[in-house]
């Protein structure tokens, strides 16, 4: 299946680049059990989403960055709920990017010094150009991301403007 757009949604599990026989950036997105081609590079598609929810990706790394006290690679928040936490990491060749959703994470396991193979639920797998133990560390970020953005946002403040 191919498609023009995408944004993403509590079944998106990872986007993937895919290049074409002439160097162009596509996306193959893994939801849930089925994989699907989209006309546009897994950044783009990032930044579409984020901009569709009335945010920015760049918003969301600054964040992310104040908060996990890191300047670069960061997970970011899109939802609260259900809980969409983005990790960036790089194709094994290094040459395109993957954006794994941490709760469609099942399980991880080394491949080699630098690369790492990744279980999705819904039966995908899937290898990245991280090592384990750095994905491990990130998926710990994606939880102190998302428990300390919780924390912050007091839904009690919220009832204001109810």
């Amino acid at each position: 299946m191919l498609k023009e757009d995408y944004l993403i949604n509590g079944d998106t599990c990872a986007i993937l680049s895919d290049f074409d026989n002439y160097g162009n950036e596509y996306s193959m997105v893994i939801e849930g059990e089925q994989k699907f081609l989209v006309m546009k590079p897994p950044n783009k598609i990032v930044e579409d989403s984020y901009i569709f929810r009335g945010f920015d990706l760049n918003g969301a790394r600054n964040g992310a960055r104040f908060i996990l006290k890191k300047k670069k690679n960061v997970p970011v928040v899109y939802s609260l709920d259900p809980g969409i936490i983005l990790i960036p990491c790089k194709t094994p060749d290094r040459r395109g990017k993957i954006w794994l959703i941490n709760s469609q994470i099942c399980d991880i396991e080394p491949l080699g010094d630098e690369l790492t193979t990744v279980h999705m639920f819904g039966g995908h797998t899937l290898t990245v150009s991280m090592k384990c133990k750095i994905l491990q560390n990130k998926r710990i970020q994606c939880s102190f991301l998302l428990l300390t953005v919780l924390e912050r946002i007091n839904i009690d403040n919220l009832k204001f403007y109810l």
